[in-house]
């Protein structure tokens, strides 16, 4: 049975690439392409054949042309990192060739003698392009001797000062291989501690060796290590003993979003070491791994660390209150995760006189939950309730559902603007499936005015959002999302609603009239499939300001509603289309002209940076044209 399957997935991806290779949009666009270069229209092309690289067609035609095209428009720095990327994807001696000549147009000949070097030494001879790089060195060593400027370190010339601040720029691994290019950048980088006390790692490699981070931390000499920031696959233990034997106390930021580690309680011994070190410094935890539990690395910043302003978790655990001695948090409020379901419910008593035993996190401005495992309503009430300064709030993946976090933000967090929660599709449905659902559509008979109890503030939300993120909650109606913006109207800079069925148009035309959403930039309203052509232009006519806006999946968008996004949303730089059957070519046609028109009026750039038109039934003469006018990298 696994044989037959593997054979027919085999046949299928063979089935694929050949489609793939023979797609009509791809020969389409590749014509274009062309007619555009040979016709000097360098920027359009160039945009056709990025879009064709996108489409799945071979990437070294595709490139080649992309760095013609960007040498011919005088992008030549951009035509240096396309070459640079195509060689790290494939080592061929056509891609050196054109990074040498960038370089020799530019004239910067060491780096072009040093590029053909790499070359010459890397490229079997049977590469068709070696004879021509070998023959590039011996001319340019021939011109090396007898014309170039002699190089002068500024190493020895500029303060020292001023050369510590300029290798400060540099990235670490940039850093690190500026020890080659003379013995004076060698010892100067070794000795002078300040260039190591900000360290990024972030490689492609699989994984970093702990000798090489041994290296990086000796060089500190015992200088403080003022910020560490981890962003690839490592020994999180052995990562953890380098920290313990190095100077973290003025450790600011600490982000270890890629080392591993082994469960045990020496793995977390050092961690809380490590924190403890740093204690007042810290302004910013993002730390990630199952070893690790939500509520003890809450508890642990609480109890040392005052100042932590970001505090960002994923991927872990969550304890349930056993990190907090002699307390279970569900024996305090035993019926919380039924009733906290229905709007307007609170914590008991019990739970507020119990967190009054513990410490506030009065400086935490930005906090991050993404994928944190068994999470439920009361511990992330603690976390909430402790927090009252928060400004920025995520919930991504999360299984709590998002009446219940309403609820608790309703008594806290007064200062909060930005939310973002997604709904973990493994989550436990809501009980708001509701056999009350029709209380919803009455704000009045909701039960806000009866809560558990009684908090000096009944609504903290009260103030306005600038960002609000609510995505597939499942229990979003019309009703809801006016409660939650009926002080954001003016306000809202970034609404996504993305796949709420529920919503309909008295969502977006309620407050209209009183309060139009003036600041209103992005705005994401795929899915939300009982939304109706009439609604959409009534709701975009007030929505001047627009610079991002997806209506993916909407069969209500037609030519009418593109006719009221280019007149009205000229400052638009990206539109979402996906599988919104209902456009023509004609309408697509038109909205691009009068798009440009207005642009045009306002002295503003000629162009969309994308647009996506997946699943839509324009045709292939109209698709290819559109895309000449998305922008791509700049050009």
């Amino acid at each position: 049975m696994a044989a037959v399957i593997i054979l027919t997935c085999c046949m299928i991806s063979t089935w694929m690439e050949r489609y793939v290779t023979s797609s009509p949009y791809q020969q389409t666009l590749k014509q274009l392409g062309l007619d555009y270069f040979e016709q000097q229209r360098y920027d359009e092309a160039y945009r056709l054949f990025v879009a064709l690289d996108h489409l799945g067609y071979p990437p070294e035609w595709c490139l080649h042309y992309q760095i013609q095209c960007l040498f011919r428009l005088h992008r030549l720095q951009q035509a240096i990192q396309h070459c640079r990327y195509a060689i790290n994807r494939q080592p061929l001696g056509r891609w050196y060739l054109a990074l040498l000549d960038l370089h020799l147009h530019i004239g910067q000949h060491d780096l072009a003698l040093s590029i053909v070097r790499t070359a010459v030494t890397l490229l079997d001879q049977s590469d068709p392009d070696w004879d021509d790089l070998s023959w590039k060195e011996q001319w340019l060593l021939q011109q090396q001797s007898t014309t170039w400027p002699v190089a002068q370190d500024f190493v020895g010339l500029l303060p020292c000062e001023l050369v510590t601040k300029v290798f400060q720029q540099l990235a670490l691994p940039d850093l690190a291989r500026c020890t080659t290019v003379s013995r004076a950048w060698y010892q100067f980088i070794h000795t002078t501690p300040l260039l190591w006390q900000h360290m990024t790692i972030q490689t492609y490699q699989p994984r970093l060796h702990a000798s090489t981070l041994k290296l990086y931390l000796k060089r500190l000499q015992g200088t403080p290590l003022l910020s560490l920031r981890v962003r690839t696959h490592l020994d999180g233990n052995n990562l953890l003993s380098l920290l313990c034997q190095t100077n973290c106390s003025q450790l600011s930021v600490i982000e270890l979003l890629g080392p591993y580690y082994a469960t045990g309680y020496h793995t977390t011994t050092k961690f809380h070491k490590i924190v403890s070190l740093a204690s007042t410094s810290l302004r910013e935890l993002k730390i990630g791994s199952s070893s690790f539990r939500l509520n003890e690395i809450f508890a642990l910043v609480t109890q040392h660390c005052p100042n932590l302003e970001l505090l960002s978790v994923y991927d872990c655990f969550t304890s349930l209150g056993s990190s907090l001695p002699n307390a279970n948090l569900h024996h305090l409020d035993p019926g919380a995760n039924q009733r906290l379901e229905l709007f307007g419910q609170f914590v008991s008593p019990a739970f507020l006189e119990y967190l009054r035993q513990f410490d506030k996190q009065p400086r935490l401005k930005q906090l991050s939950l993404t994928r944190v495992h068994g999470l439920t309503i009361l511990p992330l009430a603690l976390i909430l309730l402790s927090s009252p300064n928060l400004y920025s709030l995520t919930l991504d993946a999360c299984l709590v559902n998002i009446i219940p976090v309403i609820n608790i933000l309703l008594r806290a967090c007064s200062g909060l603007r930005h939310f973002f929660y997604h709904r973990n599709q493994f989550s436990a449905l809501p009980l708001t499936s509701y056999a009350a659902e029709d209380s919803y559509n009455d704000l009045s008979s909701w039960p806000i005015l009866s809560p558990v109890v009684e908090p000096p503030k009944l609504d903290c939300l009260a103030q306005g959002w600038k960002y609000l993120v609510l995505r597939e909650t499942r229990v979003l109606n019309d009703a809801l999302l006016h409660y939650l913006l009926r002080r954001s109207y003016p306000t809202i800079e970034h609404l996504d609603l993305q796949g709420h069925h529920k919503l309909t148009d008295q969502a977006l035309l309620r407050s209209l009239p009183r309060a139009p959403m003036a600041s209103l930039r992005h705005c994401v309203l795929s899915q939300c499939i009982n939304l109706t052509e009439y609604g959409l232009c009534t709701f975009l006519e007030q929505c001047s300001d627009l610079r991002v806006l997806h209506l993916a999946g909407l069969s209500a968008v037609t030519d009418r509603v593109l006719q009221v996004i280019a007149r009205r949303c000229v400052f638009l730089l990206e539109l979402n289309l996906s599988h919104c059957r209902s456009i023509s070519d004609q309408g697509l046609r038109s909205f691009i002209d009068a798009l440009l028109y207005a642009k045009r009026a306002q002295s503003l750039p000629l162009h969309l940076k994308d647009i996506q038109l997946v699943q839509t039934n324009i045709s292939l003469d109209c698709f290819s044209r559109v895309m000449a006018h998305i922008q791509r990298d700049g050009v």
